[in-house]
């Protein structure tokens, strides 16, 4: 059974979200995790709206590849968790993938189509590319190039061979390298990554893996995971920004904690 994301509750929660102009909010930038996994279905173009109203500094999409090279906005491999279809987006058409339902009649869409949303928007565009492959980045390159997105996409990889690869094809695109466990970061770190995501608990857990990160001059990024703001009091001031699945009540924080600006 998916869930039903009625126009009017999205309508109404919205009313009352302060909107925030992206990009010079103080403190750290946040990027809302999937466009939204309550206000509307994740990653969806309705959930990029909702990150976009409510004032996010980046949208956080996933990004997997169909069965004709195609890139669409999708964070399982398959299906089935998030649409009323099942089997591997790999080995679907983007035909078969447009013809089901992500929920509330939204539309699995394109990476083509979040960036035309975002074009005349100020939100920037963090892209957790899913698959390692040729075909994936050479696409995603294209596409970012297509519509002039250089400057306003932050790239997620997962291995050395992809940031790489994606280096190589366009060096201007900005890479955040996402570890799969912290033992990966030196070595990830000896690559010059822009960025370097951390989970919030790997973080707290292991500060010379901020030190690591900071001494090597990237961008500090936090996934906070089940984390609320509250638990992440110890990491804003060391971090460049936050990816989570609740931009308005960090943001909310953020401000309680910065206290009044001076005039």
């Amino acid at each position: 059974m998916k869930k039903l994301f009625p126009s009017i509750l999205v309508v109404l929660f919205l009313t009352w979200i302060p909107v925030v102009e992206a990009g010079v909010a103080p403190g750290p930038l946040i990027a809302a995790h999937r466009g939204t996994t309550t206000g509307a279905p994740e990653n969806t173009l309705a959930a990029i709206r909702w990150a976009s109203d409510f004032g996010a500094d980046f949208v956080e999409t996933d990004v997997r590849i169909t069965a004709d090279d195609r890139l669409v906005l999708m964070h399982d491999a398959e299906v089935n968790r998030t649409t009323n279809g099942r089997g591997r987006v790999r080995e679907l058409t983007l035909g078969e993938i447009r013809r089901l339902d992500a929920g509330g009649g939204e539309r699995v869409p394109t990476l083509d189509e979040a960036m035309i949303l975002l074009s005349d928007r100020p939100q920037r565009l963090l892209l957790d590319v899913k698959a390692d492959e040729p075909e994936m980045t050479s696409r995603l390159v294209e596409v970012v190039a297509a519509y002039g997105f250089e400057h306003r996409v932050m790239v997620g990889v997962r291995s050395i061979h992809q940031l790489e690869e994606l280096r190589s094809l366009s060096p201007r695109v900005k890479v955040l390298a996402m570890a799969d466990k912290p033992a990966d970061v030196p070595e990830f770190m000896t690559y010059r990554p822009d960025g370097v995501r951390l989970w919030a608990r790997w973080a707290q857990k292991d500060p010379a893996l901020v030190r690591t990160v900071r001494e090597g001059g990237a961008e500090l990024w936090i996934t906070s995971g089940e984390l609320g703001p509250s638990r992440l009091r110890d990491l804003f001031p060391l971090t460049d920004g936050f990816i989570t699945d609740n931009p308005v009540e960090l943001r909310h924080f953020a401000e309680r904690e910065r206290g009044p600006v001076a005039p």
